[in-house]
């Protein structure tokens, strides 16, 4: 990790920042005393943008061919992320809304976001969605049943994901 690194200095970082509430953390320090401060947080759809463009420089091993495995595990990280995230929404449909609203003011990185999506999880042969096979699979048997359930959870995160995508770049 780089130090003196922040947000703003990446590809949407300010659109995480404008993307994001501020929330008071209180808690107790060491020696016992109380503690509150603020903390900022970036809401759901702007953390799926920022994953989605992690996907995809991990997935493009921008770092190298030293850090290909390490690169491709990230990358399955990243895509599992996104699933998570999307899954744990209420309302998709608001999701999807807020999801598109945030490239009001980059509408070229909303274009680049939205290739991204629908490059890595619009078919289920697709690079975010092997990925996040490959993420999940790591540490199942190798045997029917779990080979029957990998199959059921692929086909309901590429359902969920599909959901995001426009209607003209859906398969």
């Amino acid at each position: 990790m780089q130090k003196e690194v922040h947000a703003r200095a990446c590809t949407g970082g300010s659109i995480a920042l404008a993307e994001s509430s501020v929330h008071e953390l209180s808690g107790k320090l060491p020696d016992g005393s109380p503690f509150t401060t603020p903390i900022r947080v970036t809401r759901p759809h702007a953390l799926v943008m920022l994953k989605l463009l992690a996907l995809d420089d991990r997935y493009h091993n921008i770092r190298g061919s030293e850090e290909a495995r390490h690169d491709r595990d990230e990358a399955g990280i990243h895509a599992a992320d996104i699933v998570a995230v999307v899954t744990s929404q209420t309302d998709l449909k608001q999701f999807k809304a807020d999801f598109e609203r945030q490239f009001r003011e980059d509408t070229a990185l909303g274009v680049r976001v939205f290739k991204i999506l629908s490059t890595y999880f619009r078919e289920t042969t697709s690079p975010g969605i092997l990925v996040y096979e490959e993420s999940i699979v790591a540490d199942k048997p190798l045997d029917r049943e779990a080979r029957r359930q990998v199959n059921v959870e692929i086909a309901r995160a590429h359902g969920l994901i599909q959901q995001l995508l426009p209607p003209d770049q859906k398969p």
